[in-house]
Order: structure tokens, then C-alpha cells, then sequence
């Protein structure tokens, strides 16, 4: 794992809590799926602090009306996004449920291009399930 400092995990954290979201969707097929972490922010120097910091990208988000302020968009996925949330499950407070349920699904990602076995696809759209309700804020989600 990298080498990240208490205080850096801690901030990433918080931002993740409050401006992040951990999804796990798109099991409608074995070809379509995600496992994003993201954080959106109008402030694009925090973003590109996290990406250096973290890894994955960042890039702008398309304005609803051009009275919006300019919005970004910092994503990394699957197994990138599984260790920075094992480094940070810790500290998170809000969306640590999601995190547990985005890490069961990596656990079951293989590494080659074989067909995903039914109970294991069935077993993923179950948990997208949970984490889109909890995204929600469905506290019964379980």
C-alpha cells in the first residue's frame, strides 16, 4: 500500500463523506459494470490534490445552465479505488456501509476475461442494489 500519512487518510476521509460517492452499478449484464469512487467539488486544486495524492483523474462536469459555477469531477475505480478505501475505511463515518459492500464486489472481480459465474453476478447486483440504497439514504439497506 502507499505510503499515505494519518493526516492525509483522515482529510480523504472527510472529503469522501462529504463530497464523495462509493458506487457499485451497472450489473444489468456481464460486460457493463463499475465500480467508481468519486468526489465532485467546484474547487479544482483540492481534486488535482487528491488525484496526485491518490491517483485517478480529474475532469470537468458539464454545467446544467451557464450560471452554474464550474464543477469537477475527481474518479478512480475498482481495485485503485479498493485500496485507497481500505486505507481510509478508519475514518469514515458516512459512507463506511458502502465502502464494507464496494470491497465485497472487488473481492470478487478475477483478473482475466472468463465468464462470471451467475450466483456471483446475482450476488453483485445484490449489493449494487444495497449500495444505491444506502447512496440514497435508506439506513435499512441491509
Amino acid at each position: 500500500m502507499p505510503a499515505w500519512t494519518d493526516t492525509e487518510l483522515a482529510y480523504l476521509a472527510g472529503f469522501i463523506d462529504g463530497e464523495g460517492s462509493i458506487c457499485v452499478f451497472g450489473y444489468h449484464n456481464r460486460r457493463h459494470s463499475a465500480l467508481r469512487l468519486t468526489a465532485y467539488n467546484t474547487n479544482r486544486e483540492v481534486l488535482e490534490w487528491i488525484a496526485f495524492n491518490f491517483g485517478g483523474r480529474v475532469r470537468p462536469v458539464k454545467r446544467r445552465t451557464p450560471k452554474n459555477r464550474p464543477q469537477f469531477v475527481w474518479e478512480i475505480s475498482a481495485r485503485p479505488a479498493a485500496t485507497i478505501l481500505l486505507a481510509i475505511r478508519p475514518y469514515l463515518q458516512v459512507k463506511a456501509q458502502q465502502a464494507e459492500l464496494f470491497l465485497e464486489v472487488v473481492a470478487t472481480l478475477q483478473s482475466n476475461n472468463t465468464a462470471v459465474a451467475d450466483n456471483v453476478l446475482d450476488f453483485r447486483r445484490r449489493i449494487a442494489a444495497r449500495v444505491s440504497a444506502l447512496n440514497r439514504g435508506e439506513s435499512n439497506a441491509g
